[in-house]
């Protein structure tokens, strides 16, 4: 990792900055480099700007291993450049931050089906299936195989195997059943014509939203348990 004149000026003065295409990097020099930041976020400040999201799941990862205290920025491009938030993309949160999404999002798809607007509604309601769907798609691998496996991650982490004996067959059942019951209402899924089952309303869908990935009880672990 290369220092400028102006970063060699921070790290002198305790702080670190640190640019570094990880991206070219393959996932041993990424994990390496995260738990290299990670350790040394425990005595000085550290900031990272990165675009690679594989790196940035790694670092949180690491983080979390080492204690080290962690916050971040997301900075995107909208209708305009620099907009910032403190979440996370969608694709990068973890299954408990993303129901944490979910519930907020749930609140303002209600007001639609309380103010009378049931187109709103359903085109709200199905994209927050379709979101939650996603969710027990990630819960299988975070929750339920307790992060032992992730898709196109090529480590697999051993260690972790342990904890897979308490899997029950509700857990599967639960899975299962949330997957079908997203999958019928999300767009994209051509319907019957002769089944004609108009969109749930709201407290049907508020019941299939606390019938989500969280409800997997499994001994010891939780949702987001993982990086």
């Amino acid at each position: 990792m290369r220092l400028g004149r102006r970063q060699a000026s921070n790290l002198a003065a305790g702080h670190r900055g640190s640019k570094s295409d990880v991206s070219s990097l393959d996932h041993h020099w990424r994990e390496k480099i995260g738990k290299r930041l990670a350790t040394e976020a425990k005595v000085r400040q550290v900031i990272v700007f990165t675009h690679d999201l594989v790196f940035l799941r790694v670092l949180l990862n690491e983080c979390d291993q080492e204690s080290s205290q962690c916050a971040h920025q997301y900075i995107r491009r909208d209708t305009q450049a620099g907009i910032c938030s403190p979440d996370l993309p969608w694709l990068a949160m973890n299954v408990r931050q993303r129901l944490g999404v979910l519930r907020n999002r749930w609140q303002a798809v209600n007001k639609q089906y309380t103010k009378g607007d049931p187109d709103e509604y359903e085109r709200a309601g199905r994209e927050l299936y379709g979101l939650l769907r996603e969710s027990w798609e990630r819960g299988v691998s975070e929750v339920l195989l307790n992060d032992v496996v992730e898709r196109y991650r090529p480590s697999i982490e051993t260690k972790k195997v342990a904890p897979l004996h308490d899997i029950r067959e509700a857990d599967c059942k639960a899975v299962e059943a949330g997957m079908t019951e997203c999958s019928r209402w999300i767009r994209g899924h051509d319907g019957a014509i002769a089944d004609g089952s108009p969109f749930p309303p709201s407290p049907d869908s508020q019941n299939s939203l606390s019938e989500e990935p969280g409800t997997v009880q499994l001994q010891g672990r939780s949702p987001g348990c993982g990086p």
